[in-house]
């Protein structure tokens, strides 16, 4: 990306040593430091809009994007993501998920009083084949011939 830029614009002196190497030199940190000084652990000079970490693709912190996840963009989570915001979520599944567990109805979580802790049942690869036990969420346990 910096091949089409005019030289004035890093070389504002004659002195062409004193031109910054930094990305911060010459770009503002739209992050505000969230994420450190070290723009290329998540950028290349290729562009700024696609990240280039592992980190960042494979989101290793403490909500790792696994499954559909994975195929989320930044901003589906992230609502602050255009001003720069990407700290601050919970990892609590209902944070995200509300109206899944509020439309649910199979079996109706609502009218069920089931809890709104999603991965007691569900795992993070897929909302189907959920572990529902029967006995901890009901007063009728599955046993013998149920």
């Amino acid at each position: 990306m910096h091949a089409g830029v005019p030289c004035a614009r890093c070389h504002v002196e004659k002195v062409f040593t004193k031109a910054g190497k930094q990305c911060a030199d010459c770009h503002a940190d739209l992050h505000r430091r969230q994420f450190g000084a070290n723009c290329q652990d998540c950028h290349t000079v290729r562009g700024w809009k696609a990240p280039a970490g592992q980190s960042v693709r494979g989101h290793l912190n403490r909500f790792p994007l696994l499954s559909a996840h994975a195929a989320a963009t930044c901003d589906a989570c992230h609502k602050g993501a255009a001003s720069g915001v990407y700290v601050g979520l919970s990892t609590a599944c209902v944070s995200c998920h509300l109206q899944q567990y509020s439309q649910a109805s199979a079996p109706d979580h609502k009218a069920a009083n089931l809890p709104s802790t999603c991965e007691i049942c569900h795992s993070m690869d897929r909302w189907q084949g959920a572990r529902f036990d029967h006995a901890r969420f009901t007063t009728f346990p599955l046993i013998g011939a149920h």
